[in-house]
Order: C-alpha cells, then structure tokens, then sequence
C-alpha cells in the first residue's frame, strides 16, 4: 500500500468526485446534495438490505464540502488498512464526521431520520486502477452503473432534486454545528466554521 494519495478529480454537474489511491485501488468517492426527497425511509431500507456503501447524511450538521471529503479519505485508509472502528464504510464515514468518538451518537447526529427532506449523500465504489485510468473527467463524468454502482443505484432509487453541492452552505444549521462540535468564538474569528470542523475531526480522541 505504498501508494497513498487523494485527488479531487472533478466538480459535475450538481456533485463532486474525489478519488482515493490506495494499493491497486482507488476508492472513488461521490458527493451529491439532493433536496425535497419523498422517500427517505425506503431509501434507508434500501441501503442497508443493498449493503450500498452510501453514507445518508442531515446536510444541516455538515460543516461543509471538506468535511464531507475529508471523512471518506479516512474511511477508506482505515478500510485499506484494516483499522475501521466500525462495520461498515458507510458508518465509518458517519463516524469520522464527528468531533467525538461514539458510535451510536454519531449515527444519531449526523444521520438521516424519516421525516428529512434534504440529504447529503456520499457513495464510494472501489474500483482497480487500470480501469480508473480510462475515466475522461475532462469530459464530464457522469456516475455509471459499471464503474460507480454505489453511486448510480442511489440516484436511481432517491425520489428528489439533485442540486448543486454548493447550496449545501445555506442549509447548513451553524448554531446547532458550533455547539456540537464545542467551537468558540474566538476559533470562528479567526477561521471558517468548515475548517474549523475539520480540525475538531482529526483531533478527535485527543480532546
């Protein structure tokens, strides 16, 4: 595993595309942001009767798009390396977005419940890197049912609007962020609430 690197590869429309070079693989991680969904609780049990590697997130807790990024980069090492402190890829993500280092609170907190409208979605599909390669994102990549099933199974299943990932900053619930992640004013004048977040992520069990 002596090849370990992160690429953001590119910005689609509505989403973005990060790939994570681990090994002979790269996890190809997809963010998309999608609002007024109707069908939150079949989607749920999609996911987990699928074993999709989706993680269903409440954008209103999510410090930002780095956040997001930067929590699947450490699921997928953790994965490679055999040191996940969950079940699943899906919930170690969950997991890494908190600034903490309970489980079941972090699901609770930073995952979708029935009654959600608006979803940040995060997929991640392995896939060998000779087959990476031939990806054109110059092109314009879009989600394909060979290359990013994860991806493409929960679009086809999600009954909602996708949107563009940058509005997930006016639905973040800033109050309800810095009180969860115990940020004072004095960090927030001096950085983005974002970084901020990030910095509590990888601190975590430190504090």
């Amino acid at each position: 595993m002596s090849d370990t690197r992160c690429q953001l590869m590119a910005a689609v429309p509505h989403g973005l595309h990060m790939a994570v070079h681990v090994g002979h693989n790269v996890g190809l991680v997809t963010l998309t942001l999608y609002t007024n969904v109707g069908n939150v609780a079949d989607v749920r049990a999609r996911v987990v009767s699928t074993h999709l590697t989706a993680a269903l997130l409440r954008p209103s807790m999510v410090g930002g798009v780095l956040c997001g990024l930067s929590a699947a980069r450490s699921a997928i090492l953790s994965q490679a390396r055999d040191v996940m402190k969950t079940r699943s890829l899906a919930t170690e993500i969950i997991f890494n977005l908190a600034p903490h280092t309970k489980i079941s609170p972090a699901l609770q907190q930073f995952g979708i419940r029935d009654t959600d409208t608006d979803i940040l979605a995060i997929t991640v599909d392995i896939v060998p890197k000779e087959k990476f390669k031939e990806i054109n994102f110059e092109s314009g990549f879009e989600v394909d049912e060979n290359l990013t099933p994860n991806a493409a199974i929960l679009k086809s299943v999600l009954q909602g609007d996708v949107v563009d990932i940058e509005l997930l900053e006016g639905l973040k619930d800033r109050e309800s962020i810095t009180k969860l992640y115990k940020l004072t004013a004095e960090e927030l004048s001096l950085d983005d609430i974002e970084r901020c977040c990030i910095s509590r992520m990888a601190c975590k069990g430190f504090l």
